[in-house]
């Protein structure tokens, strides 16, 4: 859900996979660190905190992508062209 969100209000499917990829890297830097990683790949329930820990995490991504994207100024629409720009491109 959060990905597909940052995709929308961001323009761009960037956001949405560094995202993906923070998630992962957490996940399993902490695992490898001081866990089983066949104990976490093999995972069929979590406790409600872990699910509180996650949502945290996104909306704090979500928050700071945001103010960077306003900062930078990010484009998230693209201009729809002119009737004579599109005539002539053809």
């Amino acid at each position: 859900f959060t990905a597909g969100l940052l995709t929308v209000l961001v323009g761009g499917l960037e956001a949405g996979i560094a995202m993906h990829v923070m998630n992962n890297l957490l996940a399993f830097g902490v695992t490898l660190a001081f866990g089983d990683i066949a104990q976490t790949l093999s995972v069929t329930e979590a406790p409600w905190s872990q699910l509180l820990l996650t949502g945290t995490q996104d909306v704090v991504f979500v928050v700071l992508v945001l103010l960077i994207a306003r900062r930078m100024k990010v484009q998230t629409q693209t201009q729809v062209p002119r009737l004579d720009q599109a005539a002539s491109v053809v």
